[in-house]
């Protein structure tokens, strides 16, 4: 028998057993279904969590100061700078109140933080350039409450000091704070107190190993800081995703399982309710191998069809309850679970090609 007519054969007879069909892609549906919503769920969860372990937020280190002396100064922003594993490093000093200075005392005021570091580093810039001393940056958000069409002008406080705008900017993460202050560079002058420094590695490989670098060359007083690392939540969260990822596995297995078993039963039950239809094949030339193929090709097309529509409707389930699934995962649940079908029906086809074709058919 050829591929093609073995094809055939075995979709005809799966069209001309609806019970033993319906079953198999029922269980076939029901299998993909239930991984979806639990494993495909879980799974959704991994990525969040792998992306925000990965993400800026867990890949800074935050040092602040406690006491109104200042963490460092400008020249360790230039050391932390030049380390290979930094994206990022920014420094602070203490936020000042500041009002559009074409607007005098009756404008709305804003708050103003000078920083020191390189400023692409933290802030996208929207319109205009990146400042020099004395010069500042308003971000998008706040130029509707300077009463600013664009962002042109100059920044005043309380005690006269200015700052030009220049530009208008969006912060980059882990920075986005700033959407709601302005920004202008602050003096280079050694001697110049930092508030608060935060160093961004530019991996999360690196995390640990730019943390270590960073507080020996700041080296800060324990009693006048404070220190915001979440390397240490990462990795208890990456020790949790772990144990979660072995629990799904387990419970994709269960599921398969469970759904394979029921495939095997239901093939099974066909097999010997037709089994005189299967000798009746063998006495007229079906080879042992051929018969297998034959019996299990019968229950992979409706397994594939069950499969399929059981994975559209959880995605589609999941994605209406503002949790989809990974694609990847979606598609290959159906793939999976189509395997384990049609190795499971390998038993009961084998069983059913081991029969001798004459006493099945002597059989009344």
């Amino acid at each position: 028998m050829t591929p093609r007519i073995l094809l055939r054969e075995s979709i005809n007879a799966a069209r001309y057993s609806p019970v033993p069909s319906a079953l198999v892609a029922l269980v076939a549906a029901a299998m993909c279904f239930a991984a979806i919503i639990t494993v495909g769920r879980q799974a959704a969860i991994e990525a969040s969590v792998a992306e925000e372990l990965s993400g800026p937020d867990a890949r800074s280190l935050t040092i602040a100061d406690a006491t109104g002396e200042g963490v460092t100064t400008p020249p360790t922003i230039e050391v932390l700078g030049a380390i290979e594993q930094v994206s990022a490093v920014l420094g602070r000093g203490l936020p000042i109140d500041v009002v559009n200075g074409a607007l005098g005392d009756g404008g709305a005021k804003v708050a103003l933080i000078e920083i020191h570091g390189e400023v692409t580093d933290v802030i996208k810039i929207r319109t205009g350039r990146a400042p020099e001393s004395g010069e500042a940056l308003v971000p998008n958000a706040l130029l509707d409450k300077l009463r600013l069409t664009q962002p042109s002008g100059y920044l005043e406080a309380a005690d006269g000091r200015q700052w030009a705008i220049v530009g208008s900017f969006e912060p980059i993460a882990p920075f986005d704070d700033l959407s709601s202050t302005a920004i202008a560079m602050a003096s280079a002058e050694a001697d110049t107190a930092i508030q608060e420094i935060t160093v961004v590695a530019a991996e999360a490989p690196y995390s640990a190993a730019v943390r270590d670098a960073a507080l020996a060359i700041i080296d800060p007083n324990p009693e006048n800081v404070t220190i915001s690392d979440p390397s240490a939540a990462s990795a208890t969260v990456q020790v949790v995703s772990g144990e979660l990822a072995g629990f799904g596995r387990s419970l994709l297995l269960l599921i398969l399982g469970v759904g394979s078993f029921f495939v095997g039963t239901v093939v099974l039950a066909d097999v010997l309710i037709r089994q005189r239809d299967l000798g009746r094949r063998r006495t007229l030339g079906i080879t042992r191998l051929g018969l297998v193929a034959l019996v299990s090709l019968r229950t992979c097309a409706p397994a594939a069809v069950g499969a399929a529509l059981g994975a559209v409707a959880a995605q589609a389930l999941m994605i209406g309850q503002s949790n989809p699934v990974p694609w990847d995962f979606v598609a290959a649940t159906p793939i999976i679970a189509l395997i384990t079908a049609t190795l499971m029906s390998l038993v009961p086809a084998g069983y059913a090609a081991s029969r001798d074709p004459v006493t099945i058919m002597r059989t009344p």
